[in-house]
């Protein structure tokens, strides 16, 4: 299907009256296709937007493709998997650069979160999601804005690529251990607001901050 705006538009020659005017498709349109669980929307800079159709509510697992119709899908737009509360696991395939705002809000089952950016940003998209409890990143992240996961309470260990060059003291809960390279922007992020961390590559005695009151066990694979 394509999603074809229409205007009405008030015509100063004429007092009270109006003329219909369809907008162009080259022009202004918005054009959106759906194909499945999903709908694409085509955006400025050629590639696709993503976000549910209406045939995805009840669906506990989504991976969001890296391309539709052979162009890159790069943005999850806003809002675009708002209150699916059946959603459990989410996977993000090579080619996100963006997950606009409240893209995941309240989704509360959400456990599973695979993000596999392409330099790019999260910003407060899964805010209302507490139930995560496995989050990866990977790939070229760059920036993490305000409550992106600061409901995500149960999120034990969240892995921070060099790649992060921003982030704010609401970004992630203070009950995640971040893993870190050391002297990174996300180390030295973390080491000055309080977090606590885990620095990777180091085979001896290695930095780490975990509070007065944190026990157990970290295994990692560095980089993963």
């Amino acid at each position: 299907s394509v999603e074809i705006k229409y205007a009405r538009i008030f015509d100063r020659d004429y007092k009270d009256r109006y003329r219909d005017v369809h907008w162009y498709l080259q022009d202004w349109v918005c054009m959106a296709e759906t194909d499945g669980l999903f709908t694409y929307v085509l955006l400025d800079n050629g590639t696709y937007g993503v976000k549910a159709s209406n045939t995805s509510s009840d669906v506990s697992e989504i991976t969001i493709p890296a391309t539709y119709k052979g162009l890159p899908v790069t943005t999850i737009v806003e809002n675009a998997f708002d209150g699916m509360t059946s959603l459990e696991k989410v996977i993000i395939q090579n080619g996100i650069t963006s997950i606009e705002k409240y893209a995941f809000r309240d989704c509360s089952s959400l456990q599973k979160v695979h993000l596999n950016f392409n330099g790019g940003y999260i910003y407060n998209s899964f805010i209302g999601c507490s139930s995560i409890t496995s989050l990866i990143i990977s790939g070229e992240l760059k920036s993490v804005y305000d409550n992106a996961f600061s409901n995500s309470y149960m999120v034990k260990t969240v892995y921070l690529p060099k790649t992060v060059t921003n982030m704010t003291t609401s970004s992630f809960s203070y009950n995640t251990v971040m893993l870190v390279h050391k002297d990174s922007y996300a180390h030295t992020f973390a080491k000055n607001n309080g977090f606590m961390y885990f620095v990777l590559g180091e085979t001896s005695n290695p930095e780490i901050a975990f509070g007065d009151s944190i026990t157990g066990t970290i295994t990692y694979t560095d980089g993963s």
